[in-house]
């Protein structure tokens, strides 16, 4: 067991490999020195309770600390490409409400409810379903392994979690124009001063109208509006940019290597920006330069990737898209360079699918965009 610095971090270091014990190694990095031995306190308690004989479980062992045990025993057997993946989606876990939670307590309605958040936050039913057998993994490991005889909830919640299917929604032309009329509305109120401070926002379209709480997220939902259907950049990813990420030089974002995500949905570390982009980019800077902390600003201000899944499912159902998520921008960005001709190379420079037959799937060319190439090359013979 060790704890020492490595640069501008420290590390937790538990190494445990007695004669006829399995092995264990965990490794964790942290801010401050406090920090990580605090973490090695912890694990040093929760292996010795995991080698005790007999059948029984800490009272205070929660959710998040055996996800941690969990791991730091189980990744030696794991290939590469799982062990990426998963880290990721352990920290997912260990960061969720359900963390502190006894393991021992954790129910199906605990389940239940964490799948319906993560539905309301558009995530679709494979995903859910990777995150749950992650958990399903802790139960099964602390069975046999530690030989804790728990109730095992995570089947259950299962079976009542689907598959995710084949999805080709594109944007017609009146819905896209539809939704930035409504998103240019919410814009412009926004900046007008309000009556009071819980004044309400009218947005109407034809006959019918959508009352919005005022919020300072409002005067970028527009931006991020277009900025997704041209960089197709995932929605937790695009609503996290900061300014100091944008190379005005290069014309790129320049992605920290902590947001670039699980390998199997990597973001690439520089992501072209196309001229539309460039220009809401710009507008949304403004003319001053940005030095020293206003660098870390994000560039979409308040408007964090929640509350705009929230705004385009309202403003969907206003203008009478009932069916359509923000995940579909991503699906029209790529789609929609596809059908101006771009390589699936050149589209996967910029969407970050891991693979060609991954992108494959976010691909959907509308029948016209093929007419318009041929009568293009028509025109040029």
């Amino acid at each position: 067991m060790s704890v020492y610095k490595r640069g501008a971090v420290w590390r937790a270091e538990i190494k445990s490999d007695k004669s006829g014990e399995k092995k264990v190694r965990i490794t964790r990095t942290f801010d401050t020195k406090a920090e990580a031995l605090a973490f090695e306190r912890q694990q040093l308690a929760l292996i010795a309770t995991a080698r005790k004989a007999g059948r029984t479980i800490a009272d205070g062992v929660t959710v998040g600390e055996a996800l941690e045990l969990w791991w730091g025993e189980a990744q030696s057997k794991m290939t590469e490409s799982y062990r990426s993946t998963n880290k990721y989606r352990v920290g997912q876990w260990c960061r969720s409400h359900l963390a502190d939670c006894k393991l021992s307590d954790l129910t199906l309605a605990h389940l239940q409810g964490w799948v319906e958040g993560e539905r309301d936050r558009d995530v679709c039913e494979s995903t859910i379903r990777n995150c749950l057998y992650i958990v399903r993994n802790v139960f099964k490991h602390a069975k046999k392994r530690w030989k804790w005889e728990l109730h095992d909830p995570t089947p259950d919640a299962l079976a009542d979690v689907g598959h995710s299917n084949k999805r080709d929604r594109r944007l017609s032309e009146d819905e896209y124009r539809d939704l930035l009329n409504v998103f240019s509305q919410m814009h412009d109120q926004q900046q007008q001063l309000p009556e009071s401070p819980d004044d309400l926002i009218e947005i109407r379209h034809e006959n019918k109208k959508l009352l919005v709480h005022r919020h300072d997220s409002l005067l970028y939902i527009k931006a991020g509006y277009l900025a997704a259907i041209e960089c197709g950049m995932r929605r937790t990813t695009l609503f996290g940019m900061k300014w100091s990420w944008i190379n005005w030089k290069e014309r790129v974002i320049e992605v920290p290597s902590q947001f670039t995500g699980p390998t199997n949905k990597r973001v690439p570390s520089k992501v072209p920006i196309s001229p539309i982009l460039l220009g809401t980019l710009k507008a949304l800077n403004g003319s001053a330069a940005r030095i020293g902390e206003a660098l870390s600003q994000p560039v979409f201000g308040g408007l964090v990737g929640d509350r705009a899944y929230r705004l385009i499912k309202a403003a969907a159902e206003l203008i009478g898209a009932d069916d359509l998520r923000w995940h579909d921008l991503r699906h029209e960005a790529c789609s929609r360079l596809a059908e101006q001709g771009w390589t699936p190379q050149q589209i996967q420079a910029v969407s970050g699918h891991r693979t060609l037959q991954s992108l494959q799937r976010y691909m959907h060319i509308r029948p016209e965009a093929i007419h318009k190439l041929w009568d293009q090359q028509k025109t040029g013979s």
